[in-house]
């Protein structure tokens, strides 16, 4: 028994798989950051929960860390790709303070209006369109200690998985 293969065979074969690489790589990462809130932790060279949240409201239990309404866990995607890299992120604003922890510091402000409510009927208690100026809300000033809840970076975990599935892509093309 012999197998005849031949090398240009196998080079047309990888030319056809080469484009998708990025693209699972892209994917692979997606999905880690993604596990990242099921899991609530960061999964290095050993996995690190993430610090609990300070708030005790009734509203917060059960609720996921870093989830109150979805759209960081939404937002993370693959924002650039080319034939040899791929780049994964988010636009939200507050993505990086909480990837990498620190200090927010808040200053004093006023607002001022208030939010004209129904008084009666079946609407009662819910807002009106428009506001009223003069009334509103001062908030003190303040800072933040926002704890490292890391969502994306180097990860050897991560690294390890990419190789995997990108060697069994190549093997299967090569079949």
């Amino acid at each position: 028994m012999s197998i005849s293969v031949s090398i240009k065979e196998m080079e047309s074969k990888l030319r056809r798989v080469m484009p998708t690489l990025p693209i699972l790589a892209g994917n692979e990462v997606v999905n880690f950051a993604k596990d990242r809130f099921r899991f609530s932790n960061w999964r290095g060279n050993s996995i690190k929960p993430w610090k609990k949240r300070a708030s005790k409201h009734k509203k917060d239990k059960g609720r996921a860390i870093l989830v109150q309404s979805g759209r960081l866990k939404r937002s993370i995607r693959v924002t650039q790709r080319s034939s040899t890299m791929v780049a994964v992120g988010s636009d939200v604003p507050y993505a990086k303070i909480h990837n990498e922890g620190g200090t927010i510091h808040q200053a004093a402000r006023s607002d001022t209006f208030k939010r004209n409510r129904y008084q009666k009927g079946t609407n009662k208690g819910l807002f009106k369109r428009g506001t009223t100026a003069g009334q509103g809300f001062t908030f003190k000033k303040r800072t933040i200690n926002m704890p490292q809840r890391q969502i994306l970076g180097s990860s050897p975990w991560l690294t390890k998985k990419i190789g995997l599935v990108l060697t069994k892509t190549i093997m299967k093309a090569l079949r």
